[in-house]
């Protein structure tokens, strides 16, 4: 390969530096992968001037900003919502962890759940981690409070429409 001269300024390395993070966060490869010798001497050959993030970076204020912009697509989703529907799952993980999962699915706009809206499943669904699941689903109380702390953290003032849940 011929040498040439590569120049890369801080908005364009801003902006690799968020497409490559959002290669791992939505494939789940590890953050270490980010620290390769083979994937540096890839982007070397590939664009000389650039240098990728670190796992650390990817891990820490990328994560941050990726977190941040998921949650100003979901607010915005949600802004002109009159009502939301959750959709829930509990399973116990192969480690025995005890495991609820919610998606809100917004009738006014779309039959979606905000992962396919906002491109990125791991901010859009709400994973709630309980010691004893089949316990949060028979308990009411348990499952209101739960469901109202998931309208606040997705900002919806609007009435819940429906709740349907598995407990297989």
């Amino acid at each position: 390969m011929g040498a040439w001269i590569d120049r890369i300024s801080l908005g364009e390395k801003f902006t690799l530096d968020k497409a490559c993070a959002d290669i791992f966060y939505s494939t789940g490869i590890p953050f270490r992968f980010a620290d390769s010798p083979a994937l540096e001497i890839f982007i070397e050959l590939a664009r000389p001037a650039y240098a990728p993030p670190t796992a650390k970076a990817i891990a820490g204020p990328l994560l941050n900003h990726a977190h941040q912009d998921m949650m100003a697509k979901m607010n915005q989703l949600v802004q002109d919502q009159t009502r939301i529907s959750l959709v829930s799952d509990g399973w116990t993980s192969l480690r025995n962890d005890h495991m609820v999962n919610f998606v809100a699915v917004f009738p006014n706009k779309s039959v979606k759940p905000v992962f396919d809206e906002c491109k990125l499943e791991l901010y859009a669904t709400i994973l709630e981690s309980s010691r004893h699941v089949s316990s949060f689903f028979k308990d009411r109380n348990a499952l209101t409070k739960r469901i109202e702390r998931i309208q606040q953290h997705m900002h919806v003032d609007g009435e819940l429409s429906g709740t349907l849940s598995t407990t297989a």
